[in-house]
């Protein structure tokens, strides 16, 4: 894609957890609602952004049906849907369903002066990730390039966020892959879901970030699983020819 005059924004949605059932719930809410309701958002506010990353638990039940119902809610969104699969997902499923001319399977994706890799990180039938040596091989060689800023997008948080409950079943090779983040010098963010709360922090002067489900929150820092009230979210990425890049999150309705 052409570089633009402006900084290239991108949003990320996360954690729909949809099901082909209409009548299904996630603990007690109608992810389905919730999801329109951030669509509704982001075209209201984003419909500008160049990209949407869409980073993986798209379906809870992993069947055709929910996401044939994700590709009618996010229709709406008149941008790239670059999509990776989460430890819920279906992924034969999903990559014969969301992958087509819009829609993008776990791509590497070049828009300007960035490049966005897309990770999967999902060990079949297991809720922690791991990404083998095919996706880490991909990871060194996608990073190989001085003439771009990368930002890295999977699953699975590549590091503890502090708490206990979730640093169980996050990415359990979080060394080998930061490893190749560092070695590359030009990662400049890493960003995941998977964890249904925001997270913030710095690493060797690259962001790392976690977002908000649009559907069911997880109470931050604590031991045991617990639902948060906060509301559904999705975050909002502004990446810069200079490599520095901002982001903050959005929140959808009460």
């Amino acid at each position: 894609m052409a570089i633009p005059d402006r900084e290239i924004r991108l949003v990320q949605i996360t954690d729909t957890h949809l099901f082909a059932d209409p009548s299904q719930r996630m603990r007690g809410l109608d992810t389905a609602q919730t999801l329109r309701q951030v669509v509704t958002h982001v075209r209201r506010d984003y419909a500008d952004a160049a990209a949407c990353l869409l980073t993986g638990d798209l379906s809870h039940d992993g069947q055709a049906g929910s996401y044939r119902l994700l590709r009618e809610i996010l229709g709406a969104l008149k941008m790239p849907l670059l999509a990776l699969p989460g430890n819920h997902d279906n992924k034969t499923l999903m990559a014969q369903m969301l992958d087509d001319r819009r829609w993008r399977y776990c791509p590497v994706f070049d828009i300007g002066p960035w490049r966005i890799l897309n990770l999967d990180s999902v060990v079949e039938d297991a809720e922690h990730g791991c990404l083998d040596d095919a996706q880490l091989e991909l990871t060194r060689k996608a990073l190989d390039s001085p003439r771009r800023h990368a930002l890295v997008c999977l699953h699975h948080p590549p590091l503890a966020i502090g708490s206990r409950w979730l640093d169980r079943i996050g990415l359990t090779n979080c060394a080998e892959f930061l490893e190749a983040v560092d070695h590359s010098g030009g990662v400049r963010g890493v960003l995941w879901g998977h964890i249904h709360q925001e997270f913030s922090e710095r690493r060797n002067g690259v962001s790392l970030w976690g977002t908000p489900s649009t559907c069911v929150q997880f109470v931050p820092r604590v031991d045991r699983f617990a639902v948060d009230s906060r509301a559904p979210g999705y975050r909002v990425l502004d990446l810069r020819k200079d490599g520095t890049l901002g982001s903050h999150v959005e929140r959808v309705g009460d």
